[in-house]
């Protein structure tokens, strides 16, 4: 049972993540009104997120190593949580900028962990699809609730509490994660002592970076198309909260 709940909270901060991602797209009419921004602001504001995700997933793996799987999640939800709040309360293209880019870093170091710590439980049982399947799912339905619930919730709340709710999520993330976790590998913090180290062959290379091109032009293309599907939406009649809505059942659609 407790591999299941730690699961669950290892979902809820990669759905976290999604939510954040996606709350500037979700929000773009409001933050183009309010903040005078054109959309190809708010499309950099979008794409630095996950700018640095080569040299933050490296890094991110190698503080793994160092100082074990948790301490780089928490420490992940943290930078998430920080940039979260601090792009909430300071104003401004270049302070949005900056926000959004300590998160990103936080979120991508906290995904490479997410997906190892994961494995490291299910490892070798037959449920392990199952679980890593719920991981993976919890990227698109983030986004979903994203385009489902920001702008509706816009229509009474200010955009400064709008930019909030995403790190608000970080946070519980970070506690129940905190609460729940316990390393599959007893007294290894990182389940170093529990795993053989293998050179890894040129051929493993080839396919590890063939599998890396895949998965990255397929997100490519799952964000774009749930990104700017509302905008086309609005320019049909639909209401912003309604095309926000259609949007999502893009999301939703990926999750089953």
């Amino acid at each position: 049972m407790r591999r299941w709940t730690i699961l669950a909270a290892l979902t809820l901060a990669r759905v976290a993540m999604a939510l954040q991602f996606q709350s500037i797209a979700a929000l773009a009419p409001q933050i183009s009104d309010q903040m005078s921004l054109g959309f190809a602001a708010i499309g950099t504001l979008v794409g630095i997120y996950l700018l640095p995700g080569v040299v933050a997933a490296l890094f991110g793996g190698w503080a793994g190593q160092v100082i074990g799987d948790i301490r780089t999640a928490l420490a992940g939800l943290t930078l998430m949580a920080a940039g979260g709040f601090a792009g909430a309360m300071l104003a401004g293209f270049e302070a949005q900028l900056a926000a959004r880019l300590v998160a990103g870093v936080g979120a991508v170091a906290l995904n490479v962990m997410l997906t190892k710590m994961a494995g490291d439980w299910f490892q070798g049982r037959s449920d392990l699809p199952v679980a890593m399947g719920i991981l993976v799912s919890s990227w698109p339905a983030g986004l979903a609730l994203a385009m489902l619930i920001l702008p509706y919730l816009g229509l009474s709340l200010p955009l400064e509490t709008l930019l909030m709710v995403p790190a608000v999520v970080s946070v519980g993330a970070g506690v129940l994660l905190a609460l729940v976790w316990r390393s599959p590998f007893g007294a290894s913090a990182t389940g170093a002592a529990s795993v053989q180290k293998d050179r890894v062959m040129r051929t493993e290379w080839i396919l590890i970076g063939l599998a890396g091109v895949i998965w990255g032009l397929y997100n490519v293309a799952f964000i774009a198309v749930i990104t700017w599907s509302a905008d086309k939406l609005s320019d049909t009649g639909a209401t912003v909260v309604a095309a926000a809505a259609g949007a999502s059942v893009i999301g939703w659609a990926a999750v089953i």
